[in-house]
């Protein structure tokens, strides 16, 4: 496990100023919340990457692929958040079968048309 040093992170404070800062929401922070944050992300990663980690040595393997990532994401709860962003991976056929029933559902449904209501006739 890497070592370091109170008060310093791995990852670069500017650059999470900087991803902080693409929140238009967010005007000002300081040095000492980019800091948590910035901490806060490699702790998270760090769990993330562990549990990814003992997927693959379950399989015999020191490399984390997607799929163990994945499948960490469906098992634990606390990454239950991130089903969107990391899907447990599918096979060519399945993807194409979902792909196919997707279509086909949507076409089976009522398209609702949006009306524009003519507003220019209208006298104050």
């Amino acid at each position: 496990k890497l070592e370091r040093l109170p008060g310093t992170t791995i990852i670069p404070l500017a650059r999470v100023k900087r991803v902080i800062k693409e929140d238009k929401d967010v005007s000002l922070i300081n040095a000492e919340a980019i800091f948590c944050v910035a901490y806060a992300t490699e702790l998270f990663m760090e769990y993330l990457v562990t549990e990814g980690y003992q997927r693959a040595k379950r399989d015999k393997r020191k490399t984390v692929y997607y799929k163990d990532l994945a499948s960490t994401v469906t098992e634990v709860e606390q990454f239950e958040f991130l089903e969107d962003v990391i899907p447990p991976t599918l096979t060519l056929k399945t993807a194409i079968e979902r792909r196919k029933e997707a279509l086909e559902n949507e076409g089976s449904a009522p398209k609702k048309q949006k009306t524009i209501k003519d507003t220019s006739a209208q006298t104050p």
